[in-house]
């Protein structure tokens, strides 16, 4: 099991991301080469929608052509400025409900393999190209996304454009000084929902 501790942004518009994007290539030393994936997911739930009341997440991602399956689940506790704090399962692979057991047996929530039983179902989705900065720092190293496209709900869609940042391993310090930069120089607002809780709102 990995986990997944992030900070979610809203930023108003694509101009105004890659406004930010470039001041970071033009100012943050510790930032690598960027990396652009086209992203298209879709995300499942049983027909009565019980993963969603247990904020479970399940999702297919084709990731610049890669099919990659994965489950997110909440665990307790929280970090800084609010950030998201999730046990992630995922592998490669082209149906969710046969790496469900898997995921299950590595620590995943029990609750998934009521999946067999009830079935799954697409609910929503999202496209969207990612721009990925890797930040490697003294004492750790972090990741900045940029992501600009739209959510898909059934018979709607809207706009998504955010700013992610992902603590990757060893410590936070240098990656939430940089963070607090960003905030400051940017007016950066808080992104509460997830991309699956804001498309679902879609209907």
């Amino acid at each position: 099991m990995a986990v997944e501790l992030e900070w979610k942004y809203a930023i108003p518009d694509a101009d105004r991301l890659e406004e930010i994007r470039r001041w970071v290539v033009r100012n943050v030393p510790e930032a690598g080469a960027e990396i652009r994936w086209q992203m298209r997911t879709t995300y499942y739930d049983t027909p009565d929608r019980r993963f969603a009341r247990a904020q479970i997440t399940m999702r297919r991602r084709m990731e610049n052509g890669r099919s990659i399956l994965c489950v997110k689940a909440p665990m307790e506790g929280s970090d800084l400025r609010g950030a998201k704090l999730r046990g992630e399962w995922e592998c490669e692979g082209t149906s969710l409900s046969d790496a469900l057991p898997g995921f299950v047996a590595k620590g995943a929530p029990k609750l998934l393999l009521e999946a067999a039983s009830c079935g799954l179902e697409p609910v929503c989705g999202a496209e969207f190209t990612r721009i990925a900065i890797p930040l490697k720092f003294s004492g750790g190293s972090s990741e900045l996304a940029f992501d600009s496209g739209r959510l898909l709900g059934s018979s709607r869609t809207r706009p998504l454009c955010e700013l992610e940042l992902e603590h990757k391993q060893g410590s936070r310090t240098e990656s939430l000084e940089l963070l607090e930069r960003l905030v400051r120089q940017f007016s950066l607002l808080p992104e509460p929902m997830s991309k699956y809780a804001r498309a679902k709102e879609l209907g």
